[in-house]
């Protein structure tokens, strides 16, 4: 069993459904349906304004997860890895409109760490006393907020 199972992620497409805010409807974006070439999961977590969608893919069912960015005109990244002989697995969450990634990562079961990944450029996030430090970006840039579970 993958780690990933027991995480609540988001369905493989997005959809923005009409939305009714005191009488005025908002339109969004259509659904787009993906997944990532040869995988047997493709986990979509984070959406910016732009339409660049971030998240993880499964190889083979006993897998651990690699991230992916997905541009709106369709392109896929290559895997999304942080560097390092002891990581398994890294899941990009949310993505910022600067381009800004948040995720987290695993060095061994049970053993996480947050980071941001700007330019090619990881730069990590470990807080003392935390089992589970994820990163949750707004759409704006620079603002985030750990979690602790």
């Amino acid at each position: 069993m993958n780690n990933l199972a027991s995480r609540s992620l988001l369905p493989c497409a997005f959809a923005c459904c009409a939305t009714v805010l005191h009488a005025q409807t908002v339109t969004c974006k259509p659904v787009v349906k993906f997944a990532y070439p040869r995988a047997v999961s493709t986990l979509p977590e984070g959406i910016n304004d732009s339409g660049t969608v971030v998240g993880a893919f499964i190889v083979t069912p006993n897998d651990y997860g690699k991230g992916f960015e997905r541009s709106a005109d369709g392109t896929l990244s290559p895997p999304i890895i942080y560097p390092g002989s002891t990581v398994f697995q890294t899941i990009p969450t949310a993505i910022d409109n600067n381009g800004t990634i948040a995720g987290w990562y695993n060095t061994q079961p049970g053993v996480t760490h947050g980071y941001l990944l700007t330019q090619c450029v990881f730069t990590i996030y470990d807080y003392t006393g935390a089992n589970y430090p994820t990163l949750t970006l707004s759409t704006a840039p620079v603002d985030f907020a750990d979690n602790y579970h």
